[in-house]
């Protein structure tokens, strides 16, 4: 594993004018990257609420390791929107890692969007803006905010807080490496703004809403197969490690579809998911060689 600097990650910078490439149409820039399982009706609303918002829709993949069958006709609708490629998962319950990085090997554009499944576009998911950020400045990463989620464990800035066993304050991620603390501090408390985008700071931990250089995902190594949990904690750490920027604008987001729960693979694939829970959550600390405070 790349080791984590405990120092204050640099600043986002604006590219010189003669590195900026501007994206011209998003259709050519960007494609969505959706791993579900069973859930393929709100994947089509995803899609439709994306033309609704952009006018157009952008390429799409998504991967599926549903174990029952859909009902007919679910998914040569999903497959009839134009862009859109459909895989089928190697095997049911894949994992979010394996089928998120299944998706993103078959990306051509030079930025990936990452969605859940339940995710819907609206007038506030200003996607151009994500796009204007990587666009001109050496940020990897932008992410956003999801209406209705309110759990602030998933967004915040890294502090490192070396010779000390006693946590240094309210602590949101409760990690100690040999008697150093990793703490996470909201990204609107103390913000750093991006020049040119005051709306937006460098952050280091976004939800599961984000545009981002491809390359750069790919050359972190995607998302950590072996963890069926912490995974996505995992690769906004080696992203930090790999000194890769990441920026968060509140004012991007995204809602969650309300039906997401009415489907019967739901909470089958949360089982699944949460299977052993505590033993991959154990591989990720030792992986950055954390330990759980007793």
């Amino acid at each position: 594993m790349p080791a984590l600097a405990y120092t204050r990650a640099p600043p986002v910078e604006p590219l010189p004018p003669d590195q900026v490439t501007r994206c011209v149409d998003l259709a050519q820039c960007v494609t969505i990257v959706v791993k579900t399982g069973g859930r393929a009706p709100l994947v089509l609303e995803l899609a439709e609420s994306i033309k609704k918002t952009l006018g157009k829709y952008l390429p799409m993949v998504v991967v599926d390791d549903a174990e029952t069958r859909y009902e007919d006709g679910v998914i040569a609708n999903l497959t009839s929107v134009p862009l859109l490629t459909y895989i089928v998962g190697e095997e049911s319950n894949v994992g979010i890692a394996k089928g998120r990085n299944m998706g993103v090997a078959m990306v051509k554009t030079k930025y990936t969007g990452l969605f859940d499944d339940d995710s819907v576009f609206d007038s506030n998911t200003n996607i151009s803006r994500l796009v204007e950020i990587l666009d001109t400045t050496d940020a990897s990463l932008v992410g956003g905010k999801s209406t209705t989620n309110g759990d602030e464990n998933f967004e915040g800035i890294f502090h490192f807080n070396p010779f000390t066993c006693e946590p240094p304050g309210p602590q949101k991620m409760r990690h100690c490496k040999y008697c150093t603390w990793i703490s996470l501090q909201a990204c609107g408390e103390n913000p750093e703004p991006v020049i040119n985008f005051p709306d937006c700071s460098r952050c280091d931990l976004t939800h599961n809403l984000f545009l981002a250089k491809t390359s750069d995902i790919l050359a972190v190594g995607g998302w950590s197969e072996e963890l069926r949990v912490q995974e996505h904690q995992d690769i906004f750490l080696r992203l930090r490690a790999e000194g890769k920027k990441v920026v968060l604008c509140p004012n991007f987001k995204v809602t969650h579809n309300p039906k997401r729960r009415e489907y019967k693979n739901f909470n089958s694939y949360s089982t699944k998911r949460n299977y052993q829970k505590d033993r991959h959550y154990e591989l990720y600390l030792w992986r950055w060689g954390f330990y759980k405070r007793s």
